[in-house]
């Protein structure tokens, strides 16, 4: 394992499906690893295991730990939480974001991002420079929101379901975050806060029981 300093920043995401990569001190992807669906959190360990001796990494030359800290799923993003915890654990930094921050990261005044919920809803959040709002909507209220007006989303492929692709304007905030990392991450890791894992709805209402 190499003796120098941190140097390498290892960032996941399970908001949506999985994403791991390795960026190096300039916020360069060393490695990029994306995994389609919702049943490969048994895979991460593995991910994260070959990335590091690939590039002859122990777990203290990690400069820090950036979590994508969702929205998503209670499932979903506890995958990245438990792991960002353990890295905690030996020391290593951890700083988070979610999402819907992205396009405020890269200097979007207005606008508004768009994610499926599950249980017929969705999760939508619009912004300006003096409000921020943030609400659970039904899929006809989804598609009357985004009808004419371009908006972000985690992925499109997640949407492609409930959402014509010629009918609606999609900017995935997955693709801003890998083709535009050397101007998103310095920012984040400069706020360096760790946000708690940002559910699509509270504990309560997630394993709320059906009477």
């Amino acid at each position: 394992m190499s003796e120098s300093g941190p140097s390498h920043f290892l960032y996941m995401d399970t908001s949506d499906h999985l994403v791991v990569g390795l960026l190096d001190s300039n916020y360069n992807w060393c490695e990029f690893v994306e995994l389609e669906g919702t049943r490969n959190s048994g895979r991460i360990h593995g991910i994260i295991h070959e990335i590091l001796a690939k590039h002859k990494l122990a777990p203290q030359n990690l400069a820090m730990i950036i979590q994508n800290a969702g929205p998503g799923s209670y499932t979903g993003m506890r995958v990245s939480e438990g792991i960002s915890q353990i890295f905690s654990w030996q020391g290593v930094p951890v700083c988070s974001f979610l999402h819907f921050e992205v396009p405020q990261f890269l200097g979007v005044k207005q606008g508004q991002w768009l994610a499926k919920a599950f249980k017929g809803e969705f999760f939508f959040h619009s912004w300006n420079e003096n409000d921020k709002t943030t609400e659970l909507l039904n899929l006809e209220l989804a598609q009357e929101k985004v009808s004419k007006t371009p908006t972000y989303c985690h992925f499109r492929s997640s949407l492609e379901k409930d959402f014509e692709k010629s009918s609606f304007n999609f900017l995935e905030t997955g693709s801003l975050i890998y083709k535009q990392a050397t101007q998103l991450f310095p920012l984040i890791s400069k706020r360096g806060s760790r946000l708690s894992p940002y559910y699509f709805r509270t504990v309560d209402q997630e394993f709320k029981i059906s009477k």
